[in-house]
């Protein structure tokens, strides 16, 4: 590394064969993505095109997670650029997916066709739906609560990069807002299961943030 002793040519090497790696992964994704928004939302659609292109977003998870991986070790070292690059792939990958979901919901058939099913089918496919909107999204928060944490508790961290950690859990509050609003709707109706995921998340999100206004207070650097 250029006028940094102690940046082995190794560690250089290894930097440069991640970033070679993540585009091209990300590439893979986007392509994916791309191919299963064509296949679902191509008129008219059936239920095999919507399980296909299911079974093509699903493929790309393990994939997902090796950029999210990546994404974490760069911000660890200052750099934001990745995280963004994942979030809106995130984003994108999950409003498929949901759009998918809502498909493939309206496309079940109204009443089951064995009656022995019929209790069991309602109780797990009235919610199922909005149990997997609001668990990726808690999956979301938390993987931005996540890389903010290892962005501002690193080592030899600049008040620029804590602004960037600060930016990246800020951005999370419209999507815990929603969590909070609908764990607070379940809790109404006797379901507390919702509450008991989202109370550590807030907490998390609580202590990381003052973590990063500590540290900008102490930099002197806070944007008040």
């Amino acid at each position: 590394g250029r006028g940094s002793p102690g940046v082995s040519e190794d560690t250089v090497r290894i930097e440069t064969s991640e970033e070679n790696r993540f585009e091209p992964l990300a590439e893979k994704v986007r392509t994916a993505i791309d191919s299963a928004e064509s296949i679902a939302f191509a008129e008219p659609t059936n239920l095999q095109q919507l399980q296909e292109a299911k079974r093509i977003l699903l493929s790309q998870e393990p994939t997902l997670s090796t950029l999210s991986d990546i994404a974490e070790e760069k911000a660890k070292s200052g750099n934001v650029d990745y995280v963004d690059s994942i979030s809106s792939l995130m984003e994108q990958y999950n409003s498929v997916k949901y759009g998918i979901e809502d498909q493939l919901d309206q496309l079940r058939p109204e009443g089951p066709k064995e009656p022995q099913l019929y209790e069991e089918e309602q109780a797990t496919t009235e919610i199922p739906m909005e149990e997997d909107k609001f668990r990726a999204l808690v999956e979301e928060v938390r993987h931005a609560i996540d890389t903010a944490e290892s962005i501002a508790f690193a080592e030899n961290i600049d008040p620029q990069q804590l602004r960037d950690a600060k930016r990246v859990l800020s951005s999370q509050e419209p999507s815990l807002s929603t969590l909070t609003t609908i764990a607070e709707e379940k809790a109404k109706s006797g379901d507390a299961d919702y509450m008991d995921i989202i109370a550590p998340l807030m907490e998390q999100f609580t202590s990381v943030s003052y973590g990063i206004n500590d540290q900008l207070d102490e930099s002197g650097l806070q944007v008040r």
